[in-house]
């Protein structure tokens, strides 16, 4: 998986917390950056298991987050269309929110309210972030991808954050879709784009930043919309 490989396998405690969480087996450990200013994170470690993840920090911190029911929200940044910054936060069932990996995270105004987050923690800054980043969205896709198409048909409506997708269509802060309009879904500047070729906003364009299991929703779209590929 990129610059991320098997390394210094899981500490007792993470071991005995990914097995009381069914966790799976381990697959990877990422230590945090070393360097100035960043002695506190020394002994914070991220520990990947096939089923989700244990996140350890100062102070003792220790946090489990499982593929099939954690909600994921990334802020890359590009820096002359070169991956730099990349932070990740991680939202269990409860609301118990940590970001960890490179760059700022903070909630601002209602944006807690609206991710359901009652608590925040900033975590270690871990190396390879795009390369773990990438495998949690990609893990929480596979294991809730099932189970949100099964909800749709049963006629409920999934929260994306800024998003929402039902049996019908799409929603977004101000326009809707139904799902046979969506003919097309892209990236652009950072943001997600329906249909971007046409001169009317079917739905509204917004930063990935704000969406909730963005690779999720993208594929929810490309199963339920006739979005071309090429």
């Amino acid at each position: 998986m990129g610059n991320v490989a098997p390394s210094e396998p899981p500490s007792q405690a993470a071991t005995t917390l990914a097995t009381q969480r069914n966790l799976g087996n381990w697959l990877f450990t990422v230590e945090a950056k070393k360097g100035f200013g960043l002695k506190k994170w020394r002994d914070s470690r991220l520990y990947m298991y096939h089923n989700g993840a244990v996140i350890t920090g100062p102070d003792g911190y220790m946090a489990a987050y499982e593929w099939y029911d954690a909600r994921i929200l990334q802020n890359l940044r590009t820096v002359n269309g070169v991956d730099s910054d990349a932070r990740y936060t991680l939202i269990d069932p409860n609301g118990a929110a940590v970001s960890i990996g490179f760059g700022s995270w903070a909630f601002i105004g209602r944006q807690k309210e609206r991710y359901g987050v009652t608590s925040h923690v900033q975590g270690a800054p871990f190396l390879y972030p795009h390369d773990w980043g990438r495998h949690i969205q990609a893990s929480i896709r596979n294991f809730q991808l099932p189970d949100v198409l099964a909800r749709i048909e049963r006629g409920e409506t999934i929260d994306f954050g800024v998003y929402r997708a039902d049996k019908q269509g799409v929603s977004g802060s101000k326009h809707r879709a139904a799902w046979e309009e969506i003919t097309e879904l892209g990236y652009v500047v950072g943001k997600v784009c329906f249909n971007g070729s046409q001169k009317r906003t079917t739905v509204d364009s917004e930063p990935t930043s704000y969406v909730v299991n963005l690779d999720l929703f993208m594929k929810l779209c490309h199963r339920l919309a006739p979005i071309a590929t090429s």
